[in-house]
């Protein structure tokens, strides 16, 4: 008997090979595509989360005021599919400029979340040069939910078989290893996170070690909402120097569930100081040295 759950599975797997097959026909590369769907995974996830902050505001009677708003938003511009070439264009100009314009006036401001889009966005590109293609894409990536656990954890599956496929074309392309999940799942085991630690990966990828030891804790502990704060603000830290892995490695966090986690994008060797108060000490590194 298929359950429901289970039609969704085949739901979403089928998403995202209709989304990868239409960037194939566009001669996009596998590495590439992975790219390409990151970012715009990254939007639509961040728009979901923008909808539901905006209802538990609504709900508590209290003001909010969304980040990415008006013809901004992907639940904006995603749904003008009947207008591929202005979609593209926008996507391309006024988008672009407003998530990596320094620029108050033009762009999201200068906080920390600003500051994460601009990383990311100056450092992707959009690799559907026609806007049929284009919208296509966007079609096929809007009929995900980041908010559904079912369509999380397919899509995490997927995603980390995508990029296991990526590092197999490339083993150790300019110093990247992909860590076998398997293997990461074992030193979490052994390592044993809990909640209220400080969890780091000086050399983070694709996140694999910080988000296995997300599920972890959530799988042995039931948490109480300050706990859930916690884990989501201030548990998982990590640096990656290559911009796409940076990218790769938040989407991996957004789909396990962790919005918050506090990853830079810098060289480990380069900020690495000797003199580290107590209270920004971790109480467990996990990586591949």
């Amino acid at each position: 008997m298929r359950t429901n759950n289970d039609h969704r599975r085949q739901e979403v797997r089928q998403i995202v090979k209709n989304a990868c097959d239409q960037l194939n026909q566009e001669g996009v590369d596998a590495r590439n595509y992975v790219e390409q769907l990151a970012w715009l995974f990254f939007l639509k996830a961040f728009d979901e989360s923008e909808s539901r902050r905006q209802e538990e505001a609504a709900f508590d009677d209290i003001p909010y005021e969304r980040r990415l708003s008006g013809e901004y938003a992907w639940s904006s511009w995603a749904k003008d599919t009947d207008h591929p070439d202005q979609m593209l264009e926008f996507v391309q100009g006024k988008l672009w400029t407003k998530l990596t314009s320094p620029d108050p006036k033009k762009g999201l401001g200068d906080d920390l979340l600003a500051q994460r889009f601009r990383r990311i966005f100056e450092n992707v590109r959009n690799y559907c040069r026609r806007g049929a293609s284009f919208a296509k894409v966007v079609q096929q990536v809007d009929k995900l939910h980041f908010s559904s656990e079912t369509d999380v954890i397919v899509l995490s599956e997927i995603y980390e078989d995508l990029l296991k496929r990526v590092a197999a074309d490339s083993a150790g392309y300019a110093g990247e290893f992909y860590t076998q999940r398997h293997i990461i799942r074992a030193m979490v085991e052994v390592v044993q996170p809990k909640a209220g630690e400080r969890i780091y990966d000086p050399c983070f990828g694709t996140a694999g070690f910080l988000a296995e030891a997300a599920d972890h804790i959530r799988d042995h502990a039931n948490l109480s909402g300050k706990q859930l704060d916690n884990l989501q603000r201030h548990t998982f830290y990590g640096m990656e120097n290559k911009p796409l892995t940076y990218l790769l490695g938040t989407m991996n966090m957004i789909l396990h569930g962790i919005e918050g986690a506090n990853l830079e994008l810098a060289h480990t060797l380069e900020v690495h100081s000797q003199n580290v108060g107590e209270k920004n000490k971790y109480d467990v590194i996990l990586s591949n040295p």
